[in-house]
């Protein structure tokens, strides 16, 4: 997952972590196992297209958006097949 952040986040004191496989190594099981338990819940999102990635940064700097923007590389079968 990629979030998109500020550039001049460290500056207003926003602090970004790094994500190492060290800090969390059962994160990914451990999550799902909660999501199964009815005891995680996903906040809202919305799916783009990764082609409207230009678009999704607009949209998180003109403040349109509370959701979390995802975008999605998914090939059509068509595509796929000649890749």
């Amino acid at each position: 997952m990629i979030t998109l952040a500020d550039e001049h986040a460290r500056s207003l004191g926003v602090r970004l972590s790094a994500p190492t496989p060290d800090r969390a190594p059962d994160g990914v099981s451990r999550a799902m196992e909660l999501l199964a338990a009815g005891e995680l819940r996903l906040r809202r999102h919305q799916e783009l297209a990764l082609r409207d990635a230009a678009e999704a940064h607009a949209m998180l700097e003109r403040g349109e958006t509370t959701a979390k923007l995802v975008l999605t590389c998914a090939l059509d079968p068509a595509q796929a097949a000649s890749t």
